[in-house]
């Protein structure tokens, strides 16, 4: 089965579920009404919810992609006044907190390659002491 189809068939699985919970609450609550009544009801609230849900994603991913592409770092920092501390000597290349995060970079980067060049010929001896 393609992958549309499942999420078809999952879709509608969920929908004659809740359905089928709300119109057992329904009958307690109401005892003389139809199920066949409430039904068409409990589609078009499903369906209302499922749209507003589907509205607030795209408008909220949109927001998203557009504050992004305006220069935020993150689309929740918008919601404050300021950077968080730090940030902006992070960024700002011409700083000593720049200069020692390069720094850190590269040191760290140096005792990456020693330590896999260190491996590497641990591997080689154990290899050559296992087959004498």
């Amino acid at each position: 089965m393609s992958q549309l189809r499942i999420n078809i068939i999952k879709s509608l699985i969920c929908f004659f579920a809740i359905s089928a919970l709300l119109i057992v609450f329904l009958r307690s609550l109401v005892p003389n009404i139809s199920p066949l009544r409430v039904f068409p009801y409990i589609a078009l609230g499903i369906f209302v919810f499922a749209f507003a849900l589907y509205l607030t994603i795209i408008i909220r991913g949109g927001f998203n992609q557009w504050s992004i592409n305006k220069g935020a770092i993150d689309p929740a920092w918008l919601w404050f006044a300021a950077n968080p501390p730090g940030l902006d000597s992070i960024t700002n290349n011409n700083t000593p907190a720049a200069m020692s995060q390069d720094a850190i970079d590269t040191s760290s980067a140096t005792s990456i390659a020693c330590s896999i060049d260190m491996a590497s010929s641990c591997q080689t001896s154990s290899m050559d002491s296992g087959s004498n």
